[in-house]
């Protein structure tokens, strides 16, 4: 039940819920004929890329561009 209860935990490879189990949490019967049929030939999961991120590397200053004339009256409102 604790497969069930918490879903975000891994269920070992070949396991089934019981009748009971099914019962009690009113399993939709397509993920348990999908849950029988791999217990029966398990497949192996695949590695997942390990997601820890290195840091960015800090980045200098942009120069400021002083040939090009502002534009802020573009985005002035009427």
């Amino acid at each position: 039940m604790q497969g069930i209860v918490y879903r975000l935990q891994r269920r070992p490879a070949g396991w089934v819920p019981t009748e009971e189990e099914i019962e009690a949490y009113g399993l939709d019967a397509e993920v348990v004929a999908e849950l029988r049929e791999d217990a029966v030939n398990p497949q192996p999961r695949p590695v997942l890329p390990d997601l820890k991120q290195r840091p960015m590397a800090e980045l200098p200053p942009l120069d400021a561009d002083d040939q090009t004339p502002e534009q802020l009256d573009l985005f002035a409102v009427a």
